[in-house]
């Protein structure tokens, strides 16, 4: 299924603004269909596929000294050093930006390893399953503008159109999630 993400647009602009954007989640969640979906042409390494983290892992900086960039590493936390050697590839040319996108398990020691070893190089990402809106090809709720921009007045929020109705939902709800 392969559906637009409402974090889409975050992830493309954060791409602009660090030189490497980490998306985390829960696994089945839907992060490699989306870092494919964003950069179809980027080199594609799956840290759960043998190969690929055997390409990586037996010299990791041999690996970024040829793909400097346009790279998509799936599943990152399966090879935690990666990070310290990200550090110094980034490093080499900070001032490109949006050269790697990293999918990983939303797991506490991943979050901490990623932000300690590339604090300010690295924008995170954080991804949840599929939202209603997202599975009836819907907008995202205005709900979260108000929430984001500040409400001046309790109104606003009694005054909301829901972009799905009741039965729409309770019709999620009964298939357990899938539309």
């Amino acid at each position: 299924m392969d559906k637009i993400r409402h974090i889409a647009a975050k992830a493309e602009k954060l791409l602009g603004m660090f030189p490497v954007v980490a998306i985390i989640g829960s696994r089945q969640c839907g992060k490699s269909t989306l870092v494919k979906q964003l950069r179809p042409d980027w080199k594609y390494y799956d840290l759960e596929s043998p190969d690929d983290y055997q390409l990586i892992s037996s010299d990791p900086l041999a690996f970024f000294l040829m793909n400097s960039g346009n790279v998509i590493i799936d599943e990152a936390q399966q090879f935690p050093e990666i990070y310290q050697v990200l550090r110094g590839v980034i490093d080499a040319d900070r001032k490109a930006k949006g050269r790697f996108l990293l999918t990983g398990s939303s797991s506490p020691d991943i979050v901490k390893g990623i932000t300690e070893s590339l604090a300010g190089r690295i924008a995170t990402i954080e991804m949840s399953p599929f939202k209603q809106s997202e599975l009836f090809d819907k907008p995202l709720s205005e709900c979260y503008s108000l929430i984001t921009e500040g409400v001046q007045h309790l109104n606003e929020f009694i005054a909301l159109e829901t972009p799905l109705n009741l039965e729409k939902s309770m019709l999620l709800w009964f298939r357990g999630g899938v539309s």
